[in-house]
């Protein structure tokens, strides 16, 4: 019985590797208009403590590095370049 599910999946792998396929190559286009749409717009403001600063208070990048308490920082999950995007991805999915 186990050598008949072995070998079922066995003869699945060349249709596995098709579906795998087609999915990296949605995840690309994905992931490439990601890139277009949000490259660099998950910086944030964080103070020491790593708690995000509200846009009311400091409006951009140089508002940010003026006080010295306060960090411009790069959210984990972005979409900077592809391989961040497919991660990005990845993790929804």
């Amino acid at each position: 019985m186990l050598q008949i599910v072995v070998n079922a999946l066995m003869m699945a792998i060349p249709s596995i590797m098709n579906v795998l396929l087609v999915c990296l190559l949605f995840w690309l286009i994905f992931s490439i208009v990601g890139v277009q749409f949000f490259k660099g717009r998950f910086f944030k403001c964080v103070d020491v403590n790593g708690t995000k600063v509200e846009k009311d208070l400091i409006p951009d990048r140089a508002a940010c590095e003026a006080n010295s308490s306060l960090e411009w920082k790069n959210s984990d999950i972005n979409f900077d370049n592809v391989a961040s995007g497919f991660l990005a991805l990845f993790q929804v999915v």
